[in-house]
């Protein structure tokens, strides 16, 4: 009788175990945040020359403490636009609601995993760089000296339009 409790112990235990074992499900990010992880990035705070979207990838700006959306070129990219914060206070969604011009935005630099917006699908760690719009959209760079690149992404493939986490360098 002993060894039978003891036996159906055992097997809840295992089942219990079984139930709590983790999942690998990959990189992923969390909707309502750009900065998914890696090494703590870097910030620098610069003016907005015109209105930016969080997770923009962002160059210089006209003057020298200004920032602007990437064009495609990408030659001067600095990093992501994090999320504005300061829309919380207007009831508005941080995730979405653009710094306009002249405010203050927070740029997150460095190596670090940021969530972006494929532009054409993106295939698991392929090199991107921005898209041909100024803005988060990210593509495959298809060049053969990848000059202009920004990171590599780290997601599963994605198709157009979707969300992949990239490790930005």
């Amino acid at each position: 009788m002993f060894i039978e409790i003891i036996a159906v112990f055992a097997v809840l235990a295992l089942v219990a175990a079984k139930l709590m074992a983790a999942e690998d499900t990959g990189v992923t990010v969390p909707t309502n945040c750009i900065y998914a992880g890696g090494a703590d990035p870097e910030y620098i705070y610069l003016v907005a020359d015109a209105a930016i979207t969080p997770g923009d990838n962002v160059e210089p700006g006209a003057a020298a403490s200004g920032v602007k959306a990437c064009d495609a070129s990408a030659e001067e990219f600095i990093g992501t636009a994090d999320k504005n914060d300061n829309a919380v206070l207007d009831g508005n969604d941080p995730m979405t609601h653009d710094w306009a011009a002249g405010e203050v935005v927070p740029v997150i630099t460095g190596a670090c995993l940021v969530r972006k917006i494929s532009e054409g699908g993106v295939a698991s760690g392929k090199i991107v760089r921005p898209g041909t719009t100024a803005g988060t959209s990210c593509l495959v760079d298809a060049t053969s000296t990848a000059k202009y690149t920004i990171g590599r992404s780290v997601s599963a493939d994605v198709a157009t339009a979707s969300p992949f986490v990239m490790r930005q360098w």
